[in-house]
């Protein structure tokens, strides 16, 4: 998509509670319209939907004979720790308010399993996917099995895994997988957002360059970097409130814990600009 495209899908999407920077929407349009352009063929999945906001995106992608697997536990039971988790950080999580906005944004509906992350090996043993976007728990032991699964269901030549949180203050141990992932050097970095990491297999075709000038056409800034040897692409200029700010109730879907580091960030600014 072009700027102006790309910011009228994200107003248009503005009342869908949930997390997406116009950078993110930017390197996820950016990777799956690439993919589309080089006639990549490969289904979707999307781990942990909330209230639907990155799924129709990616649902604007689905080709012709691709299939589009989204997971969240929705109404499922699931462990005391990740129970508390998905209260603080995920408020009124509803199967049915994400089926509505799929139905409003994209016509129809994704395949839906709703179930814990961990069954999904069971689920999907047979797919194959040229992107996998993981968003669900927060907690350690599950963004763990969520990679090693998206690990070995992604298309290793082609195939991008998107991670979000994996730098932010309340969800240490999103990082903490996350980099155990490249340390042993089961996956590679490729570019770096405020919010999310995308990631490749070591064998994975990445064209940084094409990215760069899609980036540049935007008016996104980005540089180029490098991490243990690896080339990564990392964008910046991202205001808190383009990141943050999802309605005009922000307090009812961000965790307490930012919020309070943005309201203490602004009244900074006001204390020192008098």
């Amino acid at each position: 998509m072009k700027r102006i495209e790309l910011e009228e899908f994200l107003q248009d999407t503005k009342r869908i509670p949930g997390w997406l920077s116009f950078h993110d929407a930017a390197v996820i349009d950016g990777i799956l319209s690439h993919q589309s352009e080089v006639g990549t063929k490969g289904n979707l999945l999307e781990i942990g939907v909330y209230a639907g906001k990155s799924a129709v995106l990616l649902g604007h992608h689905l080709k012709p004979k691709e299939e589009f697997h989204v997971c969240d536990i929705f109404g499922e039971p699931t462990d005391s720790r990740n129970t508390d988790e998905i209260i603080r950080s995920y408020r009124n999580l509803s199967r049915v308010r994400f089926e509505e906005n799929c139905n409003e944004f994209m016509g129809k509906l994704p395949i839906i399993h709703e179930c814990l992350s961990l069954e999904l090996p069971r689920i999907l043993k047979d797919n194959k996917f040229r992107l996998i976007h993981i968003d669900g728990s927060h907690l350690y032991e599950h963004v763990v099995k969520d990679l090693e699964f998206a690990t070995s269901a992604i298309d290793r030549q082609i195939g991008i895994i998107a991670v979000d949180d994996f730098r932010a203050q309340h969800t240490v141990g999103v990082a903490v997988a996350v980099w155990k992932s490249i340390l042993t050097g089961m996956l590679i970095p490729l570019v770096i957002t405020p919010a999310k990491i995308y990631l490749g297999d070591p064998d994975v075709l990445f064209d940084f360059d094409e990215m760069k000038e899609k980036l540049d056409s935007l008016e996104i800034q980005s540089v180029y970097e490098e991490i243990l040897g690896n080339k990564i692409l990392r964008t910046f200029g991202l205001r808190d409130d383009q990141l943050y700010a999802t309605t005009s109730k922000l307090s009812a879907f961000i965790p307490p814990i930012v919020t309070n580091l943005i309201r203490k960030s602004y009244l900074w600014k006001r204390l020192r600009n008098r």
